[in-house]
């Protein structure tokens, strides 16, 4: 292999990836100049963009919601089950008590 065999460090072949022998590499997305205008500026882009992203929030928010009750509901099974067992255990030393 000789010196010369890759490009320099830092060239635009090794920045951006080079395309096949003789191509000129394509710059990022927001480098490229007159198609990005019509994305970034459209308002239905945005107010789409606004929506999905409000939708995935409300989601989101919802998934949390939904754990939460199901904690909250397993809490109540559990101090219902205990308020059980602390009657009926008062009842039987209560009882034992009255033999005795």
């Amino acid at each position: 292999m000789s010196a010369d065999a890759g490009p320099p460090q830092g060239s635009a072949s090794q920045k951006y990836g080079a395309g096949a022998a003789g191509e000129s590499p394509s710059p990022p997305l927001a480098e490229r100049g007159p198609g990005r205008e019509h994305t970034l500026d459209n308002p239905e882009i945005r107010r789409a963009v606004r929506r999905t992203v409000g939708i995935a929030a409300l989601r989101r928010i919802r998934r949390i919601v939904d754990a939460d009750n199901a904690l909250e509901s397993s809490k109540q099974r559990w101090a219902r089950r205990l308020s059980i067992l602390l009657i009926l255990a008062a009842v039987l030393a209560l009882a034992w008590i009255v033999i005795r």
